[in-house]
């Protein structure tokens, strides 16, 4: 059996592409910074645990970033000045929920 490592050696799997015309990127960051440079996304609301990779990408977009806080159980502790309320056109909310702990409900609150 032939070992690969952590990824999958895309080069060598063969037939054609499921949808070839999608826009192609690499990593999950680089689609992340992309979304929000093309959407007019000018300022971004983080959490503070968001890996460095994504924070690092999104700052070399040139977009400013503000940290909010989360819980003990991983629920934002958005600033005043957001909570509640919409926000402009050009500032956007980075949610994580990668543990599912926020439901549908909760984050259209």
């Amino acid at each position: 059996m032939k070992e690969i490592g952590g990824y999958l050696e895309f080069e060598h799997l063969g037939g054609r592409e499921y949808y070839p015309g999608l826009l192609k990127l690499n990593l999950g960051r680089t689609a992340i910074a992309w979304y929000l440079t093309s959407a007019g996304c000018r300022t971004v609301y983080v959490p503070r645990y968001l890996c460095e990779s994504v924070t690092d990408a999104i700052r070399l977009a040139g977009i400013r970033m503000i940290p909010y806080s989360v819980d003990e159980r991983l629920v934002p502790q958005l600033p005043a000045e957001i909570a509640g309320k919409k926000l402009p056109p050009d500032t956007f909310l980075f949610l994580l929920n990668s543990y599912g702990q926020l439901t549908d409900e909760s984050v259209l609150r």
